[in-house]
Parts: structure tokens; sequence; C-alpha cells
């Protein structure tokens, strides 16, 4: 965790133990949220035991039919890659389910199919833009911080005495910390 995390954890448990209930429902959260928030998660569960239902071997079937384009277009020289192409697929496996009701369904036998579509892909790359597998926060901090940090830097660092120098250019955790 990053230090702003602690922070606004800090700030919520201060606000919902030192607010009272009327306020907290306007600065934290409305028992209105909690009931709609309820309520979508009631037609989510109705929404898998309905695909459960209708299968014999109560297992809930997504038919992407884009599947082999994505295994052809999705990098997989590295293990982030396999974890990434897993992520991109779990994804379009769980939202078809969500929006069970604005989807086709592919009838197989005795079998039924949620289908994924265009939309579901969208959103997906949307959540999961960071193709690296490279932690947005560590991005930032690598760009925003030690590039700068580093390019900054414009001759090696010595002992006191001058007898002992860097190699090549680096920093130290207290020079990236100093900038």
């Amino acid at each position: 965790m990053i230090r702003q995390k602690y922070h606004e954890s800090t700030h919520l448990i201060a606000q919902s133990k030192g607010l009272p209930n009327l306020i907290q429902q306007q600065v934290i959260v409305s028992e209105s949220e909690i009931k709609l928030v309820k309520e979508c998660i009631l037609a989510v569960k109705q929404n898998i035991e309905k695909l459960s239902y209708d299968n014999n071997n109560n297992k809930i079937s997504v038919w992407i039919p884009f599947y082999k384009l994505l295994q052809q277009e999705l990098p997989s020289n590295r293990g982030t890659d396999v974890r990434f192409t897993k992520r991109i697929f779990s994804f379009l496996n769980i939202l078809p389910i969500l929006r069970y009701d604005q989807r086709m369904s592919l009838l197989l036998e005795n079998e039924t199919s949620i289908s994924a579509d265009l939309d579901d892909l969208k959103e997906v790359l949307s959540i999961t833009q960071n193709f690296d597998g490279i932690p947005k926060y560590k991005k930032e901090f690598f760009e925003n911080v030690f590039i700068p940090c580093y390019n900054s830097k414009m001759e090696l660092d010595s002992s006191a005495d001058g007898k002992k120098s860097e190699e090549i250019r680096a920093v130290t955790t207290k020079q990236l910390c100093e900038y």
C-alpha cells in the first residue's frame, strides 16, 4: 500500500466513527445507495441461478464468439502475458452474466450459453488497459520521480575522501526521497 491509501483509510475511519449518522449518510454512503447495491447483487444472483438452472450440470456456460481473434492478438511471450490473458477472459466470462438480460444466448442441445459481445470486450479492455503487467502507481513513480531524479544527476557520486567513486551513474534511496 502507498501512503495515500493509509491517509484515505484514516480519513474514512474518522468520518465513520466521528460523524452523526445523518451526516455519514450524506458524506460516506446513504441508506438508498446501500439498498440499490443490495438490489443489484440480488439481480446478479438471480441471473446466476437462472443460468445455472438452465444447464443440467449447474455450470454457467459463456460463449465468446471472438475468442480465436483474442487468442491470436494477445501477447504470449512471458508469464505476465498469460496472466493478462487469463484476466481478460475471466472478465469476459463475468460481464455477460451481469448483463444476462441484455445478451444473446446460444442453445446447443441441453446447454444454454450466454454470449459475450464487443461491448463487453470494450469494457474489459478499458479495465485492463495496463498491458505491461506493471501496477499503475509503480509506472507513475518510475516516470514522474525516478527518471527525472536520475536525469538530474550530472556527476558520479564519490566518497568524502574521493578514493571511491561510482562506476555507473545511479541514484540512492535518499536522493529519491529528497527529490
